[in-house]
Parts: structure tokens; sequence; C-alpha cells
């Protein structure tokens, strides 16, 4: 155990733990994993973007807030997965930089992985708003349908996430021992706050990141799904009312989906978080390295499904994959 140091966060003490010749063999299919996690990554929220910028159909207001999901997921292949891939060779919270750039790259590594996740799910409350007006209230005009009104919320969904994580600026430092570097948030010298504000800090992002943003998307998407069952548009004809009833269904699905792969993407870690916070205390038993690598490979694996759902549903996205990639097959 690094018994200095297993008072943090995110636990450093299984950086101590001995590993046997069957972890070193799993060390090839974790890297494997990661890997492939972070190519799809990579290469599907990139695909998203070009097909956006290149196909004038899909700039509707919703899917200006999925390609803002996808610029957030491009953050994890780009910063988190090389983190990771540091830690499966040398252990849990490991750096490899040193010095000046080994702090800086630190803390903006662990700030840019964490907005990139408090940028999605403010995306997906913003769609389901987006949703519940034009579906709820269709007599209403949708507010965002002004560019400049749709492009400040666009904004605010990133000076928001980043203000919730400025902490990780101050408190995330690189401390060397047992003849390894960590990267590791500390919150205080007192042992009291030290063990506290961590805590805190974790079950305050957890309320404003995480429980009330899925609330208010059960209650919005209950009432949306309520109000397709019974869609009725007063002045139009049957087969106006129908293209519009499967746009909206369509439209409202997707939105569904994305928002169901965040919630059985990122709830295991949220579990182990809660493990980490009130049973172990700070303390990761070294038995719970394979359960936290799981967890954390499970949360990164979202950034890279979250394509292949547009893929799925999105017949205009289809079409723009195969205007940008014109040798791809037929679909």
């Amino acid at each position: 155990m690094l018994k200095p140091y297993n008072h943090f966060q995110a636990n450093d003490s299984a950086s101590g733990c001995s590993f046997t010749d069957k972890e070193s063999a799993s060390t090839i299919l974790k890297m494997i994993a990661y890997t492939s996690i972070s190519l799809l990554s990579l290469a599907g929220n990139t695909l998203v973007l070009a097909v956006f910028r290149k196909n004038r159909e899909l700039r509707s207001v919703v899917f200006y807030f999925i390609a803002n999901m996808a610029v957030s997921d491009l953050v994890l292949p780009l910063f988190a997965f090389p983190r990771a891939i540091g830690e499966i060779i040398n252990g849990p919270l490991t750096w490899m930089l040193d010095g000046s750039i080994g702090s800086l790259s630190c803390k903006m590594a662990t700030f840019l992985q964490d907005i990139s996740t408090a940028v999605s799910i403010e995306s997906l409350v913003v769609i389901a708003l987006e949703r519940f007006v034009s579906v709820v209230h269709s007599d209403r005009k949708s507010f965002l349908s002004s560019q400049k009104t749709r492009r400040t919320v666009l904004v605010c969904t990133w000076v928001l996430a980043i203000l919730l994580h400025l902490p990780y600026l101050f408190v995330f430092e690189i401390v060397k021992a047992n003849g390894k570097q960590f990267c590791l948030p500390l919150w205080s010298s007192d042992r009291r706050w030290r063990m506290t504000i961590p805590v805190i800090y974790f079950v305050s992002i957890f309320t404003v990141l995480y429980a009330l943003p899925f609330l208010l998307l059960a209650i919005l998407y209950s009432a949306i799904v309520h109000k397709l069952r019974h869609l009725d548009i007063p002045g139009c004809n049957c087969s106006q009312r129908r293209r519009r009833q499967e746009r909206n269904r369509t439209i409202t699905i997707m939105a569904m989906i994305f928002v169901a792969a965040f919630f059985l993407c990122w709830t295991p870690f949220f579990i182990y978080a809660f493990l980490l916070c009130f049973k172990w205390h700070l303390d990761m038993p070294c038995s719970q390295i394979n359960f936290r690598f799981t967890v954390i490979l499970i949360a990164h694996l979202n950034s890279a499904i979250n394509p292949f759902i547009y893929f799925l549903c999105s017949k205009s996205f289809r079409k723009g994959v195969r205007n940008v990639i014109p040798l791809c097959l037929e679909i």
C-alpha cells in the first residue's frame, strides 16, 4: 500500500499492489480494448463532424447538439485514452511526464476529460428540452430556433462544464512515491479536510451532472412519449400528420437511445465512485483494481458508440456518410 498518499479522491494505494503473472498477461488484452475504443471514438466522432459540416440537411436544432457531443467525445481519445494506456502499463494513476510539462498535462488531461462528460450530459438535457417544446408544445416556436440563441446555448454548455471543474487546475499535482510518479488531487494538507473535501465535491458533481439531469430527462421524455401517442395536428391532412409524427418519433427515439447509452455506460462508474467514497473511504483495496479498470472502460465506451447510434437511427446521416466517403459500400 502507498500509505502516505492513500486519502485522495481517486485511490493511488492500488499502485502499491503487486501484480501477478496472470495480471501482467492481461495487460495486452486491456491495451487492445482501450486502443479499439480510442480508434472507434476518434474515427466515428470525426465522421459525425465531417458529415454535419458537409450536409446542410442535418443542420437542425437537435443535430447541432449531437455535433456538440461529438466534439466533446473527441476529447477522450485525445487525452483520456493515452493516460489510460500509461496506467495499464505502470499502474493506476501513474504519470509518465515530469517537470512543468508533466504538471500541466496532469491538470489538463483530467480537466478536459471530465469537461467532456459534462458537455455530453448538458447537450442531452438541451436536446430533451427542445424535443419537449417541439412535441408537447408544438404550437410554440422552439427556443433554439434562433441561430444566435443556439450558439449561446452551445457556448454555455462548455462554460458551465469548465466552471464546475475549475478546481482540477488547482488541486491536481505530480506526486512522487515508491519510485513512481502519480497524478493526484491534493485537496488539502489537513488530514480531515483531505478526506472530506473530495467527497463533498464528488457528491455535488454527481447531483448537478448526473442525478438531477437524469431526473429531468425522465420527466421530459415521459411527457414527450405520452404526447406522441396522442399526437393530433389540427389543420393538417393525414399525409402531413404522418410525416411529422414519424419525424418526431425518429428524432425522439434517437435522443432517448443517446440518453440510455450514457446512463448504462456511466452508472457503473458512479457506483464505483460511491463505493470509493463511502465504503473504502478513498482507499481502494488492491482486489478492486480490475473492477476500477472495467467501470472506466465501460464509461469511455460511450464516446465510441454514440456515432453508431446516430448511424443506425438517422437515414440522413447514412446518406451523408456516402457523400463524405464516396467509395464506401452501399448501405
